[in-house]
């Protein structure tokens, strides 16, 4: 219990909280605020001076809280107290904030420093603590929180850290690369990233982090293709998905060592069917690679340990918990005001606890659809030199949102050259009618998963370079993508099927509010948040409730109750898609694991005394499935049903000629009609459809593999449909994404595991290396040796293909030959888009 001058201080803390949010509302207050005396911002920074001594987390946040909101509403009026505040900043380690503190308020600048000699000492002995040095002669200033991570990733041994999304895991990540790649130059490392969106984001990161360190020869990979270790002499780094890792662990072309494994976005272990097939790459790594190191990065989980002991490294492990940010968030509920269509009630979430911020009037009105509604709210809120993130539930949603947050001042509007550039890419290499187009010059964009990888990633730069001022996304955003802005605006917030937000996807989101050092605060406004659906299994809506959740893998869920949903799928119930993939995805592990290895389920480590029986029932349902194929398909292959591979064998096993099933490389002769018979044969076999549905992805297919520029595919479809272009554009990339470029991508690659089998069966193993990657095709959207190598460097489709076009590559290069051919030229003299020029610039470097 609080004494009697402690709970004065509490009352006041939470008056500066309030009184500092206030001012950042829309509109005009209908009743006072309480204003904030010269004595109350020197008693609390009195005490902040003391909270930033205390090892307690909790407490230095208050110390952060006080030290920034007390700064930013005194300004430039109190020198003495924006230099405590500087002090109080250094002792937290928070040194992005004390030099946003620094950058903003001048009364630093040109002027002699009256702090005295002691704290002058300290500031000086915590930053000396808090410098690492990786390449020389260039120190990096860490924050507390990342110096001990960088310590904890250097002592050689498995580590999970949980931490905010803006705490700077990332960064140290990269910085730890630099130190392996330097310490060995054998380092094989693996970042394992949840979603291609996010491949380029960090590839660009690390070849960027090891050219400034003169690492500019190590590869950094984005497609999983083995390397020889005599073309990696200085080490390698791969960037990859799960569904990638385990290409690259099954590969055909050569094994690839693993010295590293960094996992980000941890948590996807609980992430239903990818979950698990997280889960069992990260097995298979440990399995062969025993010495190997792995990282667990996640997002503010109450239980990092768990994952250590989930894949066996508790006792070759450390773990620890941060969830104290350099960045802090204010979580703003908007409600709105019967029959007052312009008024709106604010209330700010303090912990558990509600903070009235009072009753105001609007500048807009807060009625009408509600695209509209949130788009106004936009407007209300940006300032000049502010960016917004407006939250959607579904990809057409975000399209929705940039239309309503188009603004009717065009005659006003000063476009960035960089901007202009972009516009221009889009109407020559997406289409003319892309409706980017006409967002891009009100400094408007939307994000989502299946749009080109080109295209997202320029949205990402130009956002985060402050050319853009609004943004509307999805939940790629909750995977990692870095899009930080100083305002999150959502409504009813859904991930993946219409499913209702859960806590720990709204806390990673809100994570995204405040920049590094651009704000010491961000700002999520939660509109009608006491209307929101609730998350399943929670009494409450998910902006409020626990700051740190529990983590735990959706394959030992499923097993919890003895695998029952398992059962469902071998009984042939019929479940809703999300529970399906589940299943499939469990019964897929539990079948390799364990059935097809003789393992007992009911003496594992799933099992316990309540789901005991239930398991052995389980098991004997899996072991009733009949296969003639060896584990390793099975293994390779774990989101598929084991009786579904084996209908394919069966399939293809009495084919009079399986020649004839061989896939083909897209310029030889009856390329199209074999893929197409491909195409039908998984969808009948894998998928249990047998329609006319894929012959329309066969064409789509043929298209993308045979080098055809994303504009003249939707030119094609234009054609063929006579739909309006803005629908076939969204369909053709949803299409790409979602169906050539994840499920047949998935299935192709089963095929030709399956192929080989029957080859080798047969005895047609001569036959086994003309079968030709026609999955690897389908994913890259390419099949020439030349333009895979570039995209396995992390260049986009598009770059690439231009790049084909324009430069002579050697005859059967590898990607490293390619990279060094692109190194010995000047960039800026090919003639290729402006764009694609900064993309390759970024990646390969200035001509040496």
């Amino acid at each position: 219990m609080p004494t009697g001058l402690d709970l004065k201080l509490e009352t006041l803390y939470e008056r500066l909280i309030v009184h500092h949010v206030r001012h950042q509302l829309p509109g005009n207050a209908l009743s006072e605020d309480e204003a904030m005396s010269q004595y109350d911002y020197n008693r609390l920074m009195s005490f902040a001076s003391w909270l930033a001594l205390k090892e307690d987390q909790g407490d230095q946040a208050k110390a952060y809280e006080i030290a920034t909101r007390t700064a930013e509403m005194i300004q430039n009026s109190n020198e003495p107290l924006l230099k405590a505040a500087a002090v109080i900043l250094s002792r937290l380690g928070n040194f992005p904030g004390r030099q946003l503190l620094q950058k903003r308020f001048n009364c630093f600048e040109n002027k002699k420093d009256s702090s005295s000699m002691y704290l002058g000492f300290e500031t000086i002995a915590r930053e000396c603590e808090n410098t690492v040095e990786v390449t020389p002669n260039k120190p990096f200033l860490l924050t507390n929180f990342q110096k001990r991570l960088f310590d904890g990733l250097s002592t050689g041994l498995s580590l999970s850290v949980s931490a905010p999304t803006s705490a700077g895991k990332s960064f140290v990540l990269c910085l730890d690369t630099i130190r392996r790649l330097r310490e060995n130059a054998g380092a094989s490392i693996v970042f394992v990233v949840p979603t291609r969106a996010l491949i380029r984001q960090i590839a660009d990161k690390i070849s960027r982090e090891l050219k400034e360190a003169g690492l500019s020869q190590v590869p950094v990979r984005c497609v999983p293709l083995p390397i020889e270790r005599s073309e990696a002499k200085c080490g390698i780094v791969y960037v990859l998905t799960q569904e990638r890792l385990l290409s690259l662990l099954f590969s055909d072309q050569g094994q690839q060592w693993i010295t590293t494994l960094i996992i980000d976005e941890a948590q996807g272990v609980k992430d239903g069917s990818r979950g698990i097939l997280l889960q069992s790459a990260i097995e298979e790594v440990h399995d062969r690679f025993p010495t190997a190191e792995i990282i667990f990065s996640s997002p503010l989980i109450r239980n990092p340990e768990y994952l250590l002991m989930l894949f066996n490294t508790s006792d070759s492990g450390a773990y620890f918990t941060e969830i104290h940010s350099p960045v802090s968030q204010n979580i703003i509920l908007l409600s709105d005001v019967k029959g007052k269509p312009s008024q709106a009630n604010f209330e700010l979430l303090m912990n558990s606890k509600r903070a009235d911020l009072g009753l105001w009037d609007l500048t807009f009105r807060l009625r009408g659809p509600k695209f509209v509604q949130q788009a106004a709210l936009a407007r209300a809120i940006t300032q000049k030199n502010d960016c917004t993130i407006l939250y959607a539930n579904f990809p057409k949603n975000t399209e929705k949102l940039a239309d309503a947050l188009l603004s009717d001042d065009s005659n006003e509007i000063q476009i960035e050259q960089e901007v202009l550039e972009f516009i221009d890419f889009l109407k020559e290499h997406i289409h003319p009618k892309y409706p980017l187009i006409n967002h891009l010059p009100h400094g408007v964009a939307y994000h989502y998963g299946f749009m080109p990888g080109i295209v997202r990633s320029r949205v990402e730069d130009l956002f985060i370079s402050g050319k853009l001022r609004f943004i509307c996304c999805t939940s790629t955003l909750l995977q990692g993508v870095n899009l930080p802005a100083r305002n999150i605006i959502i409504e009813n917030p859904r991930k993946g099927l219409g499913v209702p937000m859960q806590r720990g996807d709204f806390l990673n989101l809100a994570g995204r509010a405040g920049r590094l050092l651009e704000e010491f605060h961000g700002n999520i406004w939660c509109i009608r948040g006491d209307e929101w659906d609730l998350p399943e299994g929670s009494n409450e809506p998910c902006f409020q409730g626990e700051i740190l959740q529990e983590v735990s893998s959706a394959f030992e869920k499923v097993l919890s109750d003895g695998g029952t949903l398992v059962q469902k799928t071998l009984d042939g119930e019929v479940l809703p898609e999300k529970e399906n993939d589940l299943a499939i995805g469990a019964l897929g592990k539990l079948f390799a694991d364990f059935i097809q290895v003789d393992k007992d389920l009911d003496t594992s480590r799933y099992s316990n005394d309540n789901n005991k029986e239930k398991l052995k029932e389980t098991k004997e349902k899996c072991a009733a499935i009949k296969v003639d194929m060896p584990n390793w398909v099975f293994k390779r292959n774990p989101t598929i049903h084991p009786a579904r591979l084996q209908q394919l064998h069966d399939h293809l096993i009495i084919q009079p000629d399986i020649e004839e099933w061989i896939p083909l490389l897209p310029h030889e002769t009856g390329f199209n009609m074999r893929m197409k018979r491909i195409f039908r044969a998984v969808e009948i076999n894998l998928s249990l459809v047998d329609n006319e549905s894929y012959t329309f992805d066969a064409w789509l297919a043929s298209q993308w593999v045979h080098d055809q520029p994303l504009r003249a595919i939707i030119e094609n479809q234009i054609r063929r449909k006579n739909d309006p272009p803005r629908d076939v554009i969204y369909d053709i990339l949803d299409a790409l994404e979602n169906r050539i470029r994840y499920r047949y991508v998935k299935h192709t690659r089963a095929y030709q595991d399956v192929l080989i089998v029957i080859l080798e069966d047969s005895g047609k193993s001569d036959l086994i290396e003309t079968v030709r990657p026609l999955h690897l095709f389908l994913e890259c959207g390419a099949s020439s040796t030349v333009a895979l190598n570039l995209m396995s460097l992390g260049i986009s489709r598009t770059t690439s293909l231009l790049l084909k076009g324009v430069i002579q590559f050697p005859e059967e290069s590898s990607p490293e030959e390619c990279f060094d051919v692109l190194r010995r030229i000047n960039l800026n003299n090919l003639n290729i888009s402006s764009l694609c020029k900064r993309e390759l610039i970024n990646i390969v470097g200035s001509k040496i």
